[in-house]
């Protein structure tokens, strides 16, 4: 799978599969290397074909295994949730379906969906402390919600899990990513350099990786080098404020260049309003503040609007 060579991958686990297909470690593998070769059928979407194949998989044979795929494969969180329960009315120890309620929760909009997360999330590690992707769950909610076990919680997931075939690629880059942000949120600026160092060249998620190295060299007291990571991250194209915001920010505290400055906030006010991401929305704010300070400065000045 990591080499790209899907079929073969696709061999070797349905094999696998079929001589254990109630093991949910090896399922899972072969439902990824499944996916990944899946094509869109007409009008139908992969995903929308992939959700079919499993839920009639189910339906035809209502396993503990069956049914937790299914829910995996699920793109609506409440039919996941559905489907998981079914299971768990099956065997009410399985880690895996209350560790999929966990992750089904987070999707849906309820009120109180992190606090029901966290409850599922507790029954699957009580039913099985060493479940990697529970424990996976449990790091990123702990460094989504800026918990001070949230570090040691991602160092141990990634160092427990080096060789672990269980642990796709980009799952682990992900991680890496989200520990390096735990560092330079504590300050921790030179090891976030050194991680992030040493994804050089990794393709999934490139931008989030250049953009954090941006901001860790700037912390380091780097600018320069800063800058060229900021740059880097812009040129790949991807649809984020980020790098520009850090471009502008470096180009007026510590570059004095006002007109680069200023064609990078622009940037993002006319970006920001495509994502209909909040965060993005919030920086489209910040960027339109920004420029009208510009201007207001500029006409006190007696100079031409910018």
């Amino acid at each position: 799978m990591d080499s790209g060579d899907h079929a073969r991958a696709l061999e070797i686990a349905e094999r696998l599969h079929a001589e254990h297909p109630n093991d949910l470690d090896v399922g899972v593998v072969f439902q990824d290397c499944e996916r990944a070769l899946l094509e869109p059928g007409g009008t139908v979407s992969a995903d929308d074909l992939f959700r079919r194949r499993w839920y009639a998989r189910a339906d035809d044979t209502p396993t503990v295994a069956t049914l937790v795929l299914a829910a995996r494969a699920e793109t609506d969180a409440i039919a996941a949730e559905n489907l998981l329960s079914r299971a768990l009315a099956l065997d009410p120890r399985c880690a895996w379906a209350h560790y999929g309620v966990a992750h089904a929760k987070l999707g849906q909009r309820e009120r109180y969906r992190w606090r029901v997360a966290r409850e599922s999330l507790g029954k699957a590690l009580d039913a099985d402390p060493g479940h990697v992707q529970a424990r996976r769950l449990e790091a990123w909610m702990a460094a989504q919600e800026g918990t001070p076990v949230a570090t040691a919680a991602l160092e141990l997931w990634i160092e427990n899990t080096l060789d672990d075939p269980r642990v796709a690629h980009t799952i682990r880059v992900e991680m890496q990513l989200d520990l390096a942000t735990r560092w330079i949120l504590e300050g921790r600026s030179r090891p976030a350099v050194g991680l992030l160092d040493h994804l050089e060249g990794e393709d999934h998620q490139r931008a989030r990786r250049l953009t954090l190295l941006a901001v860790a060299h700037h912390e380091e007291g780097d600018p320069v080098a800063a800058l060229d990571a900021a740059i880097r991250a812009r040129e790949t194209g991807a649809a984020n404020t980020l790098p520009l915001v850090h471009e502008a920010l470096l180009y007026e505290s510590t570059f004095e260049d006002v007109d680069l400055a200023m064609e990078r906030w622009q940037q993002v006010a006319d970006l920001s309003g495509e994502t209909g991401d909040l965060a993005d929305l919030l920086q489209q704010l910040r960027a339109r503040v920004r420029i009208e300070r510009a201007q207001a400065m500029a006409l006190e000045a007696g100079a031409d609007t910018p």
